[in-house]
């Protein structure tokens, strides 16, 4: 678990700050957490339509632990999934090459399954380097 806080922790220091819209909420939603993450956040039953850390009244109720992929959102301005529709965005944005680079290391946090045909992959579904973003590949593999 250590390595895994270590690994979060660089992460983090990697995604740009940004001010979003005050009382906006459009970026949430159901998303994964690492073990680590999901350890440092109070337990709560997940919705598959919104973020169950989420609160109308208060926004994120788990900003300063939120997860990984919650501090990506609306730090791209090249990825149409991950900006922000009110066009907030950070001072110097990812580039879709730094965002495959850091998912590359998010998910090596992830365990391999194994699917319906007994074949071990991974458990996000995703090819390490190889990302799929609005249809695209970005070429980063």
């Amino acid at each position: 678990m250590g390595s895994e806080r270590n690994v979060i922790r660089r992460l983090r220091k990697v995604v740009p700050e940004m001010e979003c819209k005050e009382g906006c909420h459009d970026c949430c939603g159901p998303i994964m957490f690492s073990r680590w993450e999901y350890g440092r956040i109070p337990d709560r039953e997940f919705s598959t339509v919104v973020c169950p850390y989420l609160s109308l009244v208060s926004g994120c109720t788990v900003y300063e632990e939120r997860p990984l992929l919650c501090r990506l959102f609306g730090s791209t301005t090249e990825v149409k999934e991950m900006t922000c529709p009110h066009g907030c965005k950070p001072e110097k944005p990812l580039s879709v090459r730094q965002m495959s680079e850091i998912m590359d290391d998010y998910i090596e946090l992830f365990p391999f399954v194994e699917d319906e045909g007994g074949q071990l992959v991974h458990g996000l579904s995703v090819r390490k380097g190889k990302y799929v973003f609005g249809g695209e590949d970005d070429g980063a593999g």
